[in-house]
């Protein structure tokens, strides 16, 4: 077959010069004037195509989860003077942010280095951090946030390669405080940070690299963590799909109400404990895998744990108050 004819794109035409205008300006890469000077003015048939839908992909990169640069919020950042006591450090604050998120709607938080703490909100999300700036000079962090009715994210980043090579001396942190909806989906990444939440009532998924995970929700959670122990206090007595903890070689506690049916699941070369006794009795071992069920639970009232080498726990709580000699049955825990 002879070449493709060559078709003749004028930049003012519809197809791909105009996705490219709206690339260009999504992403910033070019001014007004320059994305008017569209580089495909020229295609042959046979690249027509191809280069069409890459324009697309890169303009659906930079609006993913329908927040795009028009949802971009610019966060109030104070700072006191750098401290005459302790050389090379600088605190300051990000005054609290408030929006409405919508009933269902997701909160997504990145913070590499430095703790999230959780608390139960009303509608509104709310967001608010402390900053220390160390080092001279120093990293200086980005915190970027957007927000939609859906959902609200925000995002703490450094400079690639920012360490002793690059000529700072060490990171800083920012700690976070969010404040979550009923209802709503949370999901928190840390590197070196703990993730802390004190009866909340949303969803969380919380993933650390080395941080501690210490949770209490009405929601029903997941979290992954490598080194650092999980803790988890269950709210409730009935939740819309599993609860899942994993992790590398970190402890996972679980408690949960006496009065909610669980189907149990530990997988660990460490050691799978469970209190009080009546619980511990309807457990079982089978070849490094710990499972059972406490009453009749309905299929989401169910834990999974997983640790490769960490101990695991599950505690019922209640427990003395209520004198409770039976677990409960499916009718039970999901009426009371």
């Amino acid at each position: 077959m002879g070449n493709a004819p060559e078709l003749l794109i004028h930049s003012g035409d519809s197809g791909p010069c105009r996705v490219w205008r709206m690339a260009a300006r999504s992403l910033k890469i070019a001014s007004a004037s320059e994305s008017s000077r569209c580089p495909f003015r020229w295609l042959s048939a046979g690249r027509l195509s191809f280069l069409a839908l890459a324009a697309v992909l890169v303009t659906a990169c930079a609006t993913q989860g329908g927040i795009d640069d028009s949802n971009r919020i610019e966060p109030t950042l104070r700072f006191e003077p750098p401290s005459g006591e302790f050389a090379g450090l600088q605190m300051g604050r990000m005054e609290q942010w408030s929006g409405a998120l919508a009933p269902g709607g997701e909160v997504e938080i990145v913070n590499p280095y430095g703790d999230v703490y959780i608390r139960r909100g009303g509608e509104n999300v709310g967001l608010s951090g402390v900053i220390q700036r160390l080092g001279s000079p120093a990293a200086i962090e980005t915190i970027d946030l957007r927000a939609s009715p859906e959902r609200v994210r925000l995002e703490v980043g450094y400079p690639r390669g920012a360490g002793v090579a690059q000529g700072f001396d060490r990171l800083g942190r920012v700690d976070l405080a969010v404040l979550v909806p009923e209802g709503a989906t949370l999901r928190v990444r840390t590197r070196d940070g703990s993730i802390t939440g004190k009866r909340v009532r949303a969803n969380i998924v919380a993933e650390s690299v080395s941080g501690r995970i210490d949770l209490s929700t009405a929601g029903w959670v997941d979290t992954r963590n490598e080194t650092g122990d999980t803790q988890l206090v269950l709210i409730g007595h009935r939740w819309a799909r599993a609860h899942r903890a994993r992790s590398t070689t970190g402890s996972i506690a679980f408690e949960f109400p006496t009065k909610a049916a669980m189907a149990l699941d530990a997988r660990t070369a460490g050691e799978v404990t469970a209190a009080p006794d009546a619980l511990a009795g309807y457990l079982q071992e089978s070849a490094g895998r710990t499972s059972g069920r406490w009453g009749d639970p309905p299929d989401a009232n169910r834990i999974e744990a997983i640790s490769e080498r960490g101990d695991i726990s599950f505690t019922l709580y209640g427990w003395m108050r209520e004198s409770a000699a039976l677990p409960p049955d499916a009718s039970r825990s999901g009426n009371d």
